[in-house]
């Protein structure tokens, strides 16, 4: 008897999911501050072995290769670096910054154009102190200058928005078919969203208000999870924490963490911020101090009783970053958290990135996101036909929707995707799930 065999395939937006297939390595390698450089390798991170050209007082930005890990490109939000570490053809001028002083506190975000696999935005937020580009962006071709990479002509310095602030960064949408762009409204009492996917880049920017002003400097960052934003409230020295919402791009429900009560000696605005793994720590940072909060009671008052200041040797602690090994890493000369989970100073103990060359300032690069896309399958790839019992797949997508099966001759739900091999033909299938809506 021929065995029939029945192949699932993942079709479901396929343009899209070589994207997310290498996600972790488009971070494997950081490049900040005044020369500083550090590889993410499977044994914990490894410092460059010679400095890199970059300078940066704040903000900076870095991606790898999805496939090998290698650099691709490196900014601080004025110059462009490719992967020799020599200036990108058309790669100077940007936007993201004074270009003496280099001290935007986001500068400069890279995200994979969800159009073009080949292609990258570079999003640069201008320093407030001076400047007065607001958000602009760029966009790197890495099929030119033989494969180095460079910034399209056509496509460099385009103002985006006019605000006045130095707060960006980025966050999947929520079927992570792309990515919204976060920044603060022009007003600097609202975020403003703008929406990247396959249609391309939406110059109208989604408004959420938020509860006062946010200031000007300082990051603004969403978790892990893609459900809660943070941001630092500047006349109320507080830390301000909403639901975020990744189908919309807007932010809701307010709580407020005001922390004059224990910063005393430590008071400064609120500079860096990010959650934990499990998204039920913050770790927030003034210049000045580092602590750690547990917000998982979503209740203020609950939230700053649970305050510990953590130990480190630096003294400007600023920027947080969770690297591709789900660690945290501060600014400086990229101090460690290893424990980012546990609550209290288990936490710790800080220990910086030993032996790296250069580094410095107040800056690390934001992650790099890439969209992961649902998928389809079955427990096994070949049935018989004697098989009387219905196979079920796994769909990993949340929509309904229809399955359907090509050639003829397979017995398949449409609705739930189950087929039965008794009462189907011998042969090679190809099965097929479309969403009717969501994702």
């Amino acid at each position: 008897m021929n065995l029939p065999k029945f192949n699932s395939l993942i079709l479901l937006m396929m343009v899209l999911a070589t994207a997310g297939a290498h996600a972790q390595l488009y971070n494997q390698r950081w490049v900040y501050g005044t020369g500083g450089g550090i590889f993410f390798s499977s044994t914990g991170p490894i410092p460059f072995g010679v400095p890199t050209p970059i300078q940066s007082s704040e903000g900076c930005a870095s991606i790898c290769f999805p496939q090998t890990g290698q650099l691709m490109f490196y900014t601080n939000g004025v110059t462009v670096w490719n992967a020799n570490g020599l200036v990108m053809q058309n790669g100077t001028g940007l936007l993201g910054g004074d270009p003496v002083v280099l001290t935007s506190t986001a500068a400069a975000v890279i995200v994979p154009s969800p159009q073009n696999a080949n292609q990258y935005y570079i999003f640069c937020q201008d320093d407030f102190d001076g400047g007065n580009n607001g958000l602009t962006y760029s966009i790197v071709d890495m099929t030119l200058a033989g494969g180095l990479g460079a910034i399209v002509p056509t496509q460099k310095n385009i103002p985006l928005y006019a605000n006045n602030t130095e707060k960006l960064t980025v966050a999947k949408k929520g079927c992570n078919d792309g990515y919204w762009i976060l920044t603060a409204g022009i007003d600097g009492n609202s975020v403003a969203a703008f929406g990247l996917d396959a249609n391309g880049l939406n110059t109208t920017p989604v408004l959420s208000p938020t509860n006062a002003f946010m200031g000007t400097s300082g990051h603004i960052k969403v978790n892990p999870a893609g459900t809660k934003f943070v941001v630092g409230n500047f006349f109320q020295n507080a830390i301000e924490i909403y639901n975020f919402n990744a189908f919309t791009g807007t932010i809701s429900n307010l709580v407020s963490v005001v922390t004059g009560p224990i910063l005393g000696a430590n008071f400064s605005p609120w500079y860096g911020f990010e959650f934990s793994p499990d998204g039920n720590l913050l770790y927030a940072s003034n210049t000045l101090a580092l602590y750690q909060f547990n917000i998982s009671s979503g209740n203020g008052p609950t939230i700053l009783s649970t305050a510990v200041q953590l130990p480190t040797s630096f003294s400007l602690p600023a920027a947080l970053q969770l690297g591709p090994d789900n660690l945290i890493y501060m600014n400086g000369i990229a101090f460690q958290i290893p424990n980012p989970n546990v609550q209290g100073l288990g936490c710790g103990p800080f220990v910086p990135v030993s032996n790296q060359i250069g580094g410095g300032g107040y800056g690390l690069p934001q992650k790099v996101l890439s969209l992961s896309l649902p998928t389809l399958t079955y427990s096994s790839p070949t049935y018989t036909t004697g098989n009387t019992t219905a196979q079920l797949p796994t769909n990993t997508s949340t929509s309904l929707g229809q399955y359907t099966a090509t050639p003829a001759g397979l017995s398949i739900n449409s609705v739930t995707g189950a087929v039965l091999p008794s009462t189907s033909q011998p042969g090679t299938y190809q099965i097929t799930f479309t969403p009717s809506s969501g994702c």
